[in-house]
């Protein structure tokens, strides 16, 4: 009996011990979260970038925040470029996305570069450093800018239309938004 109940905890130990381990990176995630003014939504978007906020470095979490924002914006551009291609979609709502799809882009590029700007920042010192991070900010507020307009034109358009993929895409456009500001938290 005694060597059963052995092998039955060989067996456990390995999956007690992951489902521990997941729960504290996961545990790291909702702790950094908590100095966003969105703390579910941060951890929502960055549970996927847990493992980053294990050891509680500030470089590796505001990469995480600035990845997983971009992944956020290349989910609604990739939304919305389907919908535009979409058999059901009116016309007037597949001129609505593909207004925002310029803006959209923008804001992909502006996160792309705030990325590269990132490494830098992280590997300067001083006053260079100080330089990178206003930088990779105005890269994060020109993406947010860039998200707000679309999330304007496709508000004035859902008054008119009052169609589900303007709505989905005005939801998931405040998502990014949200996204950036997440993300902006991050840099330090």
């Amino acid at each position: 009996m005694a060597k059963a109940a052995f092998h039955i905890m060989l067996i456990l130990f390995p999956i007690v011990y992951a489902a521990a381990a997941e729960e504290s990176t996961d545990d790291g995630v909702v702790t950094a979260c908590e100095k966003t003014s969105n703390a579910s939504f941060c951890a929502e978007l960055l549970l996927p970038y847990a493992s980053q906020f294990m050891d509680n470095d500030g470089n590796k979490m505001g990469y995480a925040a600035i990845s997983a924002t971009l992944a956020q914006v290349q989910s609604t551009r990739a939304y919305m470029v389907r919908q535009t291609t979409e058999p059901t979609a009116t016309e007037k709502e597949r001129s609505a996305v593909t207004s925002c799809l310029g803006d959209i882009g923008n804001s992909d590029d502006s996160l792309r570069n705030a990325s590269q700007e990132f490494d830098l920042f992280r590997a300067a010192k001083g006053e260079q450093r100080s330089s990178h991070r206003e930088s990779v900010i105005k890269m994060i507020d020109s993406a947010r800018n860039d998200l707000t307009a679309c999330s304007d034109l496709l508000k004035k358009h859902n008054d008119v239309v009052g169609a589900g993929i303007i709505s989905e895409s005005a939801r998931m456009t405040e998502r990014s938004i949200q996204a950036c500001s997440v993300a902006e938290a991050f840099i330090h």
